[in-house]
């Protein structure tokens, strides 16, 4: 559990200095729960979206979040999505996940080829789905509680969503470059402080 938490600290890490800018992040640094199933479940096809609402105005780099597999096939499909009334919405852009096989969370990363822009102060949503039969785990940590209810949707696929208030959402790491970035963003980035992380990364690199 420890050497998990390292490495998804250092994963943080190393994305948001070598990467691109954090648009948006639940993912903590404690060892992995289970929150919501994508899938198959109890013989209903279930989607599952996060909320996330920018800081400043961003193009759109990467994308990932724990996942792990549960049943076959072990492919997932993730979409970037406008808010639509307070609900998931129109797709903006949609990635494929083909290569989900382990039974432990692992952070899988999605690449933007379109590079949307995602504007300050606007709600989008991240969508998760799976052809049944396959059934997959969309992870967080255990100490990513927030005080502050995050917003997620789950619905059976082509029913209308359900939305509801959480202080545990599923996690997921959005990075991006900042456009026309503040004098008060250059000066003060956003850092990670997780000491066990930065010995697993020395310890890697």
């Amino acid at each position: 559990m420890q050497r998990r938490s390292w490495f998804l600290c250092g994963f943080l890490l190393v994305s948001t200095q070598l990467l691109a800018e954090v648009v948006w992040n639940t993912i903590g640094s404690g060892s992995f729960v289970v929150p919501v199933l994508v899938g198959l479940q109890d013989g209903k096809n279930l989607e599952w979206a996060i909320a996330l609402r920018p800081s400043a105005t961003y193009t759109l780099t990467s994308i990932a979040l724990p996942l792990s597999l549960r049943s076959r096939p072990n492919a997932m499909t993730l979409a970037l999505v406008t808010d639509a009334d307070g609900v998931p919405g129109t797709p903006i852009e949609t990635f494929r996940i083909k290569d989900v096989n382990t039974t432990e969370p692992v952070i899988y990363t999605v690449t933007s080829v379109n590079h949307p822009r995602l504007e300050a102060n606007t709600q989008y949503w991240i969508i998760a789905g799976a052809i049944s039969p396959t059934e997959m785990t969309w992870s967080n940590t255990a100490d990513s509680w927030s005080a502050n209810a995050r917003l997620e949707a789950f619905r059976e696929k082509g029913h209308p969503w359900s939305v509801i208030a959480d202080p545990y959402v599923p996690g997921v790491l959005v990075l991006g470059r900042e456009i026309n970035p503040t004098v008060a963003s250059k000066s003060n980035p956003e850092r990670f402080t997780c000491a066990s992380g930065q010995r697993d990364l020395d310890e890697r690199f």
